[in-house]
């Protein structure tokens, strides 16, 4: 019985020092108040360059998310977010019929109040 009530008391030990010294929160993660006109092209990168070419085509349809703002792109690829904050990040959603040989997301530099971010995607095989 006596060895019940040490571990009790220890286990109650550990919740009060856990509640009183321990790291928890209850605020929500903020989103960034500074504004910023995010903008880019989701496009079929034909030569695996990694860059937008002349006679790449846009893709359309792509969903396109600064983790607040979401938007999809225009029928030239085109996007554009004019973002309110966000988490300093801006992603795609590729379509099934697409691969990324590149990160789908891009860290958002806030050097001024634009950032541009291109998107390039290839066909999968099964889709060519």
């Amino acid at each position: 019985m006596r060895n019940k009530s040490r571990k009790f008391l220890f286990l109650i030990w550990i919740a009060v020092f856990g509640l009183v010294f321990g790291k928890h929160t209850t605020q929500p993660i903020q989103a960034a108040t500074d504004s910023i006109v995010i903008t880019g092209y989701v496009f079929l990168d034909k030569n695996d360059n990694a860059l937008r070419d002349q006679g790449e085509p846009g893709i359309a349809g792509v969903v396109v998310s600064d983790q607040i703002d979401v938007v999809v792109t225009g029928q030239d690829g085109a996007y554009q977010i004019d973002s309110s904050g966000g988490l300093g990040v801006v992603f795609i959603s590729i379509p099934n019929e697409y691969s990324s040989k590149v990160p789908f997301w891009k860290h958002i530099e806030k050097k001024s109040d634009r950032f541009q971010a291109d998107f390039p995607l290839k066909k999968r095989a099964e889709n060519r």
